[in-house]
């Protein structure tokens, strides 16, 4: 399987990460796992959307947003092990939904990052 090439297929550019602002790794190794951390929707250095789901964001946008999330993992992982190839699998996927009390739809939300 050749992730790049199915990531150019989809017109998916991976970007050179930043460093983190703050005090995290955006990358943690443990034996042959890696830890992803610090992740968020941003595209040129710029974020894709700001903003509250339930009250300015759309569900659509906040699966835009999570799929976002998941490319600059991508391009994290990429900047680290060199080849994407080398991943056989996620086993856990946690994110934060920025949302309105009365918003129910963040698991939808996710979708947009599991999905893609």
């Amino acid at each position: 399987m050749n992730i790049e090439k199915k990531l150019e297929d989809k017109g998916i550019k991976l970007a050179t990460p930043g460093a983190p602002k703050f005090s995290y790794v955006s990358i943690k190794q443990y034996g042959d796992l890696l830890y992803t951390s610090g992740h968020d929707c941003q595209k040129d250095g710029v974020l894709i959307y700001s903003g509250t789901l339930g009250k300015e964001l759309t569900v659509e946008q906040g699966q835009e947003a999570a799929k976002q999330c998941i490319v600059n993992i991508f391009s994290s992982l990429k900047a680290y092990l060199g080849d994407l190839d080398r991943i056989d699998e996620c086993i856990k996927l946690l994110g934060f939904v920025q949302s309105t009390n009365d918003f129910k739809n963040q698991p939808q939300v996710m979708n947009g990052a599991s999905d893609f």
